[in-house]
């Protein structure tokens, strides 16, 4: 990786993958571009996080902002952090915000930003783990402290497209080659693992 570079090893995730697990993160990273978790997986290291990136994460982690988000929403005894594992499509991930008598779950985001589908893609698959965790989960959120931002409708459509996303995310991470992917050359001029990527821009 070359002198000086400060990239720190992802343990967690070297662990969940050596138990046959999948993170949902992954899943996020593969709708984003297919090319980053099979880095993850193969070179198991990730980029320092940025200033901003660290108090998000700061900020995110308090159950308080996420209880308060979920009072904002008006739920009944709601479950913060829900750890959620389908050994069956092997995947597994945390919900920010899960919600059993209203029937929905919410993913936390700290500042409202312009919403892309591999945030999308998160909430289909925390909703395939919910139902296969027996929620019956039938609305999915992104929201901040200032209300939702996006509402996914959970249907049978949005689980297979789930079931579809994991599968994808897991033929990208076991392959002995990285993905034939082509990004536009913007989009790969602020990709944090650009240093790693053995593919190039369009």
């Amino acid at each position: 990786m070359g002198k000086g570079c400060h990239w720190v090893p992802r343990l967690h995730l070297a662990y969940a993958l050596s138990r046959g697990l999948l993170p949902v993160v992954m899943v996020k990273e593969y709708a984003w571009c297919p090319t980053i978790p099979w880095i993850i997986a193969n070179k198991l290291v990730e980029p320092p996080p940025t200033p901003s990136m660290l108090k998000g994460l700061r900020e995110h982690r308090s159950r308080d902002v996420l209880k308060r988000v979920a009072k904002m929403m008006g739920y009944k005894r709601p479950e913060i952090e829900k750890h959620v594992v389908d050994r069956r499509r092997r995947v597994y991930g945390v919900v920010d915000i899960l919600a059993p008598r209203e029937q929905e779950l919410v993913e936390v985001k700290i500042r409202a930003t312009r919403l892309g589908r591999h945030q999308l893609a998160q909430l289909k698959v925390y909703a395939l783990l919910a139902w296969s965790n027996g929620y019956r989960v039938k609305r999915a959120h992104i929201a901040t402290l200032k209300g939702a931002l996006e509402t996914l409708e959970v249907d049978q459509r949005t689980l297979l497209e789930a079931e579809d996303l994991v599968e994808k995310t897991w033929k990208a991470v076991e392959s002995p080659d990285p993905p034939p992917v082509c990004q536009p050359v913007e989009k790969c001029g602020y990709c944090r693992y650009a240093r790693l990527c053995p593919n190039r821009a369009c």
